[in-house]
C-alpha cells in the first residue's frame, strides 16, 4: 500500500485502463483500420484519421479557451463592478488551484518539467501583478483580472500533438480534461450562477456565454474521463459530450439554486452581500468531497493528489465508467445521489419557509420561478433525462459485462471438452 500510493499518475491510469479493457469496458479497437487493397487506400485512411484527430485537439482548445476567457470577464465584474471580493476569490479559487495541484502532480510524477511552470502561472502573475502594483484605470483592471484565468497549456498541447493527432504522454493526457472539465467548469459556471441570482435580475450576456461554455467543458471532460484510451471519431465525442449534458446542468443549476435559496440573508444590502453566509452549500460539498475520498480510498488505493482531483470532479460527476474497480460498489453510490438532492431540496425548501416566517424576507422560491423560470424547467428536465441515461447506461454496462463473461466461460468449456 506504500508504494502504490507513490505511483506515477501516467502508471495508475495505464493500469486502470488495461484492467477496463480486460473487463470489456474500453475498446480499444482503432478508429479506422489502414488495411485494404493498396497502399494508397491505406494512406487515404491515415490521412483521414490524422484530420478527426486534429478535429478533437482543435474542438478541446476552442472549448477550453471560451471558457477561460468568460470566466475571466466574470470575475473582473464580480471584483469591479459588482463589488463582492468573496464570491471573486472563490471563483479564482475553482480556476486556479486545480490546474496547480494538477501541474505539481504530474511533474512530481516525470510527466511534465517543473521548469514549465510557466505554462500555467505566466497568465495569473502578469494579471495580478498588473492589478495591485500598477495604476490602471477602471477599463485596464478588467482586463488585468480577466487575463487572470488564462493558460498556455491548452497551446502548448496543441503544438505537441498537431503532427500525429495524438497528446503525447508527457502532456498528461486526461489530466488536464479532468482539472479544466470536471471542476473548474462546473465550480464556475454554479458560482457564476449564482451571482445571477444574487442581483435578482436576468444574467448579462458575458455571464450567460460562461455558464453555457462551462457547461460544454464540464460534459466534454465527463465524458473523457468515462473511456479514457478509447478512439473514437469527432462525432462520436460530439454524441458523448451530448449525452453527458444533462447530468452536469441539472448538478450545475441544483447547487446554484440551493446555494442561493440556503444563503443566510440579513438585509439583502449591498454590505450583505459583500459577504460570505453562504455556509449550509459550504458543508454540503465538504460533506460530497469527504464521501466521494471515503467511497475511492475504500475501494481502491491511488495518490493522495490524484484522490483529491478525483473526488472533487464526483461532486459534479459519477464515479469514472473506465475504473472496473468500482463496478461492484457503483450502483449502491448512484442511488445515494439520487437520493442526495431528494434530501437536500427538502431541507432547502424547509429553510427558506422557517427564514420568510422569521424575517419577513422576500421568498426567493418565487423569484426563481418569476424570473429565472427556464432554468428551473431546465434542471427539471435535465434531472429526468439524466436518470434515464443513467439507468439505461447502467444496464447496458452489466448486459455487456454478462454477455462477457458467459463468453469467457464457454471457451472455458469448449476448451475443457476439447481436452
Amino acid at each position: 500500500k506504500h508504494l502504490a500510493t507513490h505511483r506515477s499518475a501516467h502508471q495508475w491510469c495505464t493500469e486502470r485502463t488495461a484492467e477496463s479493457q480486460r473487463e470489456g469496458m474500453v475498446d480499444v479497437r482503432p478508429l479506422v483500420a489502414v488495411q485494404g487493397s493498396g497502399p494508397e487506400q491505406g494512406r487515404c485512411q491515415a490521412s483521414d484519421k490524422l484530420r478527426q484527430d486534429r478535429a478533437k485537439l482543435l474542438l478541446s482548445v476552442a472549448l477550453t479557451t471560451m471558457n477561460s476567457i468568460s470566466d475571466g470577464f466574470v470575475f473582473a465584474d464580480l471584483v469591479l463592478v459588482k463589488g463582492w471580493p468573496v464570491l471573486g476569490a472563490c471563483l479564482a479559487a475553482v480556476l486556479l488551484v486545480p490546474q496547480f495541484l494538477t501541474f505539481y502532480m504530474l511533474a512530481r510524477d516525470g510527466m511534465c518539467n517543473f521548469k514549465d511552470f510557466w505554462q500555467v502561472a505566466v497568465f495569473p502573475v502578469l494579471g495580478f501583478a498588473a492589478y495591485f502594483f500598477l495604476d490602471l484605470n477602471t477599463s485596464m483592471q478588467q482586463i488585468a483580472l480577466s487575463c487572470t484565468c488564462l493558460f498556455l497549456v491548452p497551446f502548448v498541447n496543441l503544438k505537441a500533438g498537431w503532427a500525429t493527432g495524438q497528446l503525447p504522454w508527457e502532456t498528461g493526457h486526461i489530466w488536464w480534461e479532468l482539472a479544466e472539465g470536471m471542476i473548474q467548469g462546473p465550480c464556475s459556471a454554479a458560482l457564476t450562477l449564482y451571482a445571477c441570482f444574487l442581483t435578482h435580475s436576468s444574467p448579462s450576456c458575458v455571464f450567460l456565454f460562461s455558464i453555457v461554455s462551462s457547461i460544454a467543458c464540464s460534459a466534454r471532460g465527463t465524458d473523457k474521463l468515462h473511456i479514457p484510451g478509447r478512439q473514437r471519431s469527432l462525432a462520436d465525442e460530439l454524441h458523448g459530450m451530448v449525452i453527458q449534458v444533462p447530468h452536469v446542468s441539472f448538478r450545475i443549476l441544483f447547487f446554484a439554486t440551493l446555494a442561493f435559496v440556503t444563503r443566510i440573508m440579513s438585509d439583502g444590502s449591498a454590505e450583505d452581500l459583500q459577504t460570505n453566509r453562504s455556509l449550509f452549500i459550504s458543508v454540503v460539498v465538504a460533506a460530497d468531497f469527504l464521501i466521494n475520498a471515503g467511497f475511492l480510498c475504500a475501494t481502491c488505493s491511488m495518490p493522495a493528489i490524484m484522490l483529491s482531483l478525483f473526488s472533487a470532479a464526483m461532486i459534479f460527476g459519477d464515479p469514472p465508467e473506465s475504473l472496473a474497480v468500482l463496478s461492484h460498489n457503483r450502483e449502491p453510490y448512484k442511488v445515494m445521489r439520487i437520493c442526495q438532492p431528494v434530501v437536500l431540496a427538502a431541507a432547502a425548501v424547509s429553510m427558506q419557509m422557517m427564514s420568510r416566517a422569521s424575517n419577513k424576507h422576500d421568498d426567493r422560491l418565487e423569484f426563481l420561478v418569476d424570473d429565472y423560470l427556464p432554468f428551473m424547467v431546465l434542471m427539471t428536465i435535465s434531472a429526468v433525462v439524466s436518470l434515464a441515461i443513467g439507468s439505461a447506461t447502467s444496464w447496458m454496462i452489466s448486459f455487456v459485462l454478462r454477455v462477457a463473461r458467459a463468453e469467457s466461460v464457454a471457451k472455458s468449456l469448449a476448451l475443457s471438452l476439447a481436452a
